[in-house]
């Protein structure tokens, strides 16, 4: 039986499936969470309590749902399918961040019952005051402690992965006088992540990347950049924005939100991205990695608030276009002396900074997690490659607390990229290109190939699998076939290739990150390229800078324009 609601002139707001109790807690909650936001509904929608049974009505969803962009219109029926739980009762007390068990603390408040997710595509709302902060803990199927999300604000909501379905949830809830009648934490269906996620995309960000946050100079060079571009860019151009090296502040005791508050290099850059991508769309954002400054002494805790951060700050950049988002040498916090302790495993990374971009691109089933991954623009025959240069084992040696390869340090590509990456440089239909995104240099760089005198810096190590992807791409560009082969011990590979038949064969270049310095050498053809960092450079007193790739397939031509103290860079390919 359905319900047809109204608002308050009469309009149709929504055409419910099924008798179901509205529940003010679950409008207050949302509503509340889009309030705080600066997300506002139309005048009379109102979010209603739907039944969890969200599969039998699975049709009529992806039907509707294509209106949800109608909230902004109340005139417009929208099918509302809400599969929720309440966390139930609060209690005074805290939840240990390192055990999983309870404790006595009247500072904090948490929920009792163990609330177990059942579906896919939920997301953990709360409708919390905003002084106060929230900690999610997540238990597996045996209801063994697996870890925490660290504290939250009242605008935060966590989206709960693929993995975690079958596990448990509890939460904590931390602030100046608890009111536990103030505490509603609801487990959100799809339908209603998919509004909310609808809503911000729609919703201009401001608070963050404001453009106040630009000086007098940095507005003389952001005008300079658009001119740079406007000069060399047309509709028919491939236009993606890299910015790489970040190092935000890994400052102990601050939050996610505090963080992102901080950091006026990242914020200046993106704020720049937001006034250039209202004039000029581009097609993807790459990431370059080297997301934290950390140090031997930042903890775990610490790198993965600083993480949230930089997913905070990217977030809060306009999203016209995919983002691709690569692994730096800093990312897992490897150089942490305490591995055990400070150590960011590759799960754990893709769900605080990886997660909302994976659906977008193309990755390696069964290896999701390892960060590496194509993104193609079609309609202008576009293969644009984010690579792991830090795939890695990852094994633990438990007498000496230590990774037998840290990410801090060691570099290389698994016999499954490489394999992913040949298996993807197969095309037979002509025109396409291929552009390859990468943390570290695929080849070295010294003496003349840099802007910096005396600068040098190594390529991914060749018998950790990067001697491998340089025979790939140089095959793939001449039309040739073999076996990549790697014995040393614990990097072996054999990737077998044939691009004989290929109809495509053209890399326009590999780019990366990690030297923070201008970096250019052309080898056997192909241009290898490092660009300087947002962070910027001490030692070279190079400031922060960011990058426009503008590809002109026609003219093979190849620009990178600086927004910074950088250089413009043209090439021919």
């Amino acid at each position: 039986m359905g319900i047809l609601f109204k608002d308050a002139n009469g309009n149709a707001i929504a055409q419910l499936l099924q008798m179901v109790a509205t529940d003010e807690q679950v409008n207050a909650a949302i509503t509340g969470y889009l309030d705080r936001n600066g997300i506002h509904l139309a005048e009379g929608v109102d979010l209603q309590k739907m039944s969890s049974a969200i599969t039998k009505n699975e049709n009529s969803i992806n039907g509707l749902m294509e209106s949800v962009g109608g909230l902004k219109k109340v005139q417009n029926n929208v099918l509302l399918q809400y599969s929720d739980h309440f966390l139930g009762e609060f209690e005074k007390g805290l939840i240990d961040p390192e055990t999983g068990d309870d404790k006595s603390n009247d500072s904090y408040a948490r929920n009792v019952e163990y609330k177990k997710i059942a579906t896919r595509n939920t997301m953990l709302i709360a409708d919390i005051p905003e002084s106060y902060k929230i900690a999610y803990y997540f238990y597996d199927s045996r209801k063994t402690f697996q870890g925490t999300t660290g504290w939250l604000s009242s605008k935060e909501t966590y989206t709960i992965s693929d993995s975690q379905v079958g596990w448990y949830v509890r939460a904590s809830v931390q602030g100046n006088y608890i009111d536990l009648q103030a505490i509603n934490v609801i487990l959100a269906g799809k339908a209603v992540t998919d509004i909310i996620n609808e809503l911000k995309n729609g919703s201009r960000k401001t608070d963050i990347l404001d453009e106040e946050n630009l000086s007098a100079a940095d507005k003389l060079e952001l005008n300079i950049t658009k001119a740079s571009i406007e000069s060399v860019y047309d509709s028919n151009c491939v236009l993606i924005p890299f910015f790489t090296d970040l190092h935000i502040s890994c400052t102990k005791g601050r939050t996610a939100g505090e963080t992102a508050g901080v950091a006026a290099k990242i914020k200046r850059h993106l704020t720049c991205y937001n006034i250039i991508s209202e004039d000029y769309d581009p097609d993807v954002i790459v990431y370059g990695g080297d997301y934290l400054d950390n140090s031997s002494q930042t903890a775990k805790t610490t790198a993965v608030e600083s993480h949230k951060a930089v997913r905070m700050l990217i977030d809060e950049a306009a999203e016209h276009a995919p983002v691709m988002i690569a692994k730096g040498n800093h990312d897992d916090n490897t150089m942490y002396t305490d591995y055990r302790n400070g150590y960011i495993d590759p799960e754990k990374m893709t769900r605080v900074l990886l997660n909302k971009d994976i659906k977008k691109t193309n990755r390696n089933p069964g290896q999701i997690e390892r960060a590496y991954g194509y993104y193609d623009i079609p309609n202008k025959k576009t293969r644009v490659f984010v690579l792991n240069s830090i795939d890695v084992p990852t094994r633990l040696d438990e007498d000496t607390n230590k990774l037998y390869y840290n990410g801090q340090g060691t570099t290389g590509f698994s016999q499954e990229q490489l394999q992913f990456v040949a298996d993807h440089l197969r095309f037979d239909e002509e025109g396409w290109q291929v552009i390859f995104f990468s943390h570290h240099p695929l080849i070295t760089f010294a003496d003349d190939d840099t802007e910096a005198s005396g600068y040098s810096c190594s390529s991914v190590t060749g018998n950790h699998g990067g001697k491998s992807l340089i025979e790939l791409i140089e095959a793939f560009a001449g039309n040739e076939k073999g076996t990549a082969v790697n014995v040393i011990t614990d990097f072996e590979s054999k990737v077998t290739y044939d691009f004989t038949e290929n109809k495509s064969n053209t890399v326009i270049a590999c780019i990366c990150g990690h030297t923070h310095v201008y970096c250019h050498k052309r080898q056997n053809g192909i241009h290898y390229i490092a660009t300087r960092a947002v962070y910027g450079h001490p030692t070279y007193s190079y400031i922060s800078t960011s990058y426009y790739i503008v590809v002109d397939q026609k003219k093979r031509s190849l620009q990178l324009l600086a927004n910074g103290d950088g250089e413009d860079y043209a090439y021919e390919y």
